[in-house]
């Protein structure tokens, strides 16, 4: 109801429009003089989606982005589709506002396509521009330093990571056991129970950012070549996978690959492959993937050489 009587005119209004129900004790109020529409009208807001985001691959894909500049938002709110242009699927609600990256772990191995936007209760931003990042589980078997730069002696624990060795030569990365270009691993029969450093080699990630899904067939394929490159020896390599949170182990699969004649007509390196099938596993985010190779004395006469962390023997622990 609007009255636009003043004073005693005012009055006489409410009464005439109150009839019956005039008798009833009511306070009312009345405006002395007209209030514009202006000084009532309420202010609209835009709740801004946030800016330059982009995404990188990896075995994760890190998400960067500018936060929106809506200071009232909760947060954002990140989504993810297989296909390009959805649709997409809300993986993660980033908060608080000013938070600008997020590292997405994605089910599996692949190309994926994220969409970001903003959010306050159950309002919601439009998207960003569609990016994509391509998420895979290869890492490369290096030595230390990486890319070789000389010989060195033997080390109890390496580095393996996303990128491709350049290295053109060879070294001799155990001058403590051997004078020839590689690494030695002398034979053993006590598996993930060995202790002796001659006797196998440790391969580990940096510590994970990612949740790291495994599902699948895991190969190693390797360069190897029986001790001296004796020819008429058989060989035999066990690559154990496992999970390492800091300080304790757990196994996640094994598998091994065994040649009666490893060296065959060959006078060097021989690339032979361990797969490794029926692997279900997740390495949280916080552990290291670690890879052990270990020489079997039952189905080997000799010991191992290995080659690895060069352009022309490139190792690797792909995974599923």
């Amino acid at each position: 109801m609007v009255i636009a009587h003043r004073g005693v005119a005012a009055i006489l209004s409410l009464a005439v429009v109150l009839g019956a129900v005039a008798s009833v004790p009511r306070v009312f109020a009345y405006f002395q003089d007209a209030a514009p529409l202006g000084a009532n009208s309420f202010a609209t807001a835009t709740l801004n989606p946030p800016t330059n985001h982009s995404a990188t691959g990896g075995y994760c894909a890190n998400q960067a982005w500018t936060a929106t500049s809506s200071t009232f938002a909760t947060g954002h709110e990140l989504l993810r589709s297989t296909v390009s242009g959805g649709p997409y699927t809300s993986v993660a609600t980033i908060t608080p506002r000013t938070a600008s990256s997020y590292v997405d772990g994605p089910p599996s191995p692949g190309t994926y396509y994220y969409v970001l936007r903003s959010y306050y209760q159950n309002w919601t931003s439009g998207y960003t521009a569609q990016v994509s990042a391509t998420v895979g589980h290869t890492w490369y078997l290096h030595n230390n330093p990486s890319p070789p730069t000389g010989n060195t002696s033997s080390q109890a624990t390496l580095t393996m990571d996303q990128t491709a060795p350049s290295a053109g030569t060879l070294y001799n990365y155990d001058t403590d056991r051997d004078s020839y270009a590689g690494l030695l691993i002398e034979r053993s029969n006590n598996g993930l129970s060995e202790l002796d450093s001659r006797k196998f080699q440790v391969w580990r990630t940096a510590v994970l950012s990612c949740d790291v899904v495994l599902s699948g067939t895991a190969t190693f394929p390797l360069w190897a070549g029986t001790r001296e490159f004796r020819t008429g020896k058989a060989g035999s390599i066990t690559a154990y996978l496992r999970d390492y949170d800091g300080s304790t182990y757990t196994e996640i699969a094994s598998g091994t690959v065994t040649a009666a004649d490893w060296q065959g007509a060959s006078s060097t390196f021989v690339q032979r492959t361990i797969a490794i099938t029926g692997i279900n596993y997740t390495v949280a985010a916080g552990h290291q993937i670690e890879v052990r190779l270990l020489v079997n004395s039952s189905n080997s006469d000799e010991d191992m050489m290995l080659a690895y962390d060069t352009a022309a023997y490139p190792v690797t622990a792909t995974l599923p």
